[in-house]
């Protein structure tokens, strides 16, 4: 979908250490980086990953990170940095990010 609309994309798999992407960043410093969490994190460890994520990616970049699934029902969204979404589906993330954008 976000291919589809004209956006260079990488496909990274399902079991990446936040910590692997770094490299990415090499590239830009401006990645928007989106995730499903369908399995994983575990409910217990989502609090940890997202401190995580914060840690070693966002907090050295410009980036953001968008969030489904069934794993982010238990995130307290009051307590996200402005730069991490959380989505209950694809529409709301496309009419966020990948709506033309009209300016009167």
């Amino acid at each position: 979908m976000i291919l589809s609309k004209g956006y260079r994309t990488i496909f990274l798999g399902q079991s990446v250490p936040s910590e692997s992407l770094t490299t990415i960043l090499s590239f830009s410093s401006n990645i928007h980086f989106v995730t499903f969490c369908t399995v994983e994190p575990n409910q217990n460890k989502m609090d940890d990953f997202i401190l995580n994520f914060k840690k070693e990616i966002l907090t050295i970049s410009n980036s953001r990170l968008s969030m489904f699934g069934p794993r982010i029902l238990s995130i307290n969204q009051d307590k996200l940095p402005a730069n991490i979404n959380v989505f209950e589906g694809l529409d709301e993330f496309k009419l966020r990010f990948l709506s033309p954008k009209v300016f009167a």
